[in-house]
């Protein structure tokens, strides 16, 4: 199902496929894409018996708003309520990449009782701000009162995303994705990664990551691992940024099934 409702005066596009024969998994995807570049993952889940559904976030793929800006975490979680009450179902899991990560870990804080389990993969829990010039940094927090909306290259360079030099080239032609970011959201994935290692849940969680990251910290899972309470693993994995879609990406993909059906 692919579809658009309206909400607080954006358009929001909503994807949705398979039948929740086991559940339904809820994708949140990164900065700057969209959830059109899970097909990969989200073809080997339909096929284990899961639906897969999710959002263009506000500001990004096919969602309205200025690219790259998104109003608050709180207002997306709003928009997530109304997007999972399109196809209710009992059995929820989580799926958060990179930002998505982030986000999906501060929604399940929020809504601990919707959720079964959670996957997190390369998330952003940890910004070592001393990484950018000053001046910016400055700059971020005038703008921040005067001009929120405001935006700027997200600075990701493309060549760290993946091994899968493919995924890389469709990536880079992809007319969806956008390489910006708003002052208002580089603010909040400061205070916002700080608060989700202090909101402890008790929910079964799995955190993939790469040491070899170069565009998320890989101390970032590490941390989020560290504060946890609930059942948790962490697994590392030989790749670059994007694990679903390295080479060998359906190493971590069967992780993943693995740790659902248990």
């Amino acid at each position: 199902m692919d579809k658009f409702f309206d909400f607080e005066g954006y358009k929001i596009y909503y994807h949705s496929n398979g039948e929740a024969k086991k559940g339904k998994v809820f994708i949140v995807h990164g900065i700057g894409e969209h959830i059109g570049r899970y097909k990969r993952i989200e073809s080997i889940l339909v096929n284990d018996g899961f639906m897969v559904e999710g959002v263009d976030l506000i500001g990004h793929g096919k969602t309205s708003g200025k690219r790259g800006d998104i109003p608050s975490f709180d207002f997306l979680f709003k928009v997530f309520d109304e997007a999972i009450k399109i196809q209710p179902n009992e059995n929820v899991y989580l799926l958060g990449h990179s930002l998505g990560g982030l986000i999906g870990v501060r929604y399940l804080e929020e809504r601990e009782k919707l959720f079964k389990k959670a996957v997190i993969s390369s998330g952003i829990f940890y910004f070592d701000q001393s990484s950018l010039p000053k001046i910016l940094l400055s700059l971020s927090k005038i703008l921040l009162k005067i001009y929120p909306s405001f935006t700027l290259s997200n600075r990701i360079d493309v060549n760290e995303l993946s091994r899968n030099e493919e995924e890389v080239k469709k990536y880079v032609e992809d007319p969806l994705v956008h390489t910006k970011i708003s002052v208002r959201l580089f603010n909040q994935i400061i205070t916002e990664s700080q608060k989700a290692l202090k909101n402890p849940v008790n929910v079964p969680i799995l955190i993939l990551y790469s040491k070899l990251d170069k565009i998320v910290a890989p101390v970032s899972s590490e941390l989020l691992y560290e504060s946890w309470i609930g059942e948790k693993t962490i697994k590392d994995y030989p790749m670059k940024h994007e694990l679903f879609n390295d080479p060998e990406g359906d190493v971590v993909i069967k992780d993943i099934l693995d740790f659902l059906n248990k």
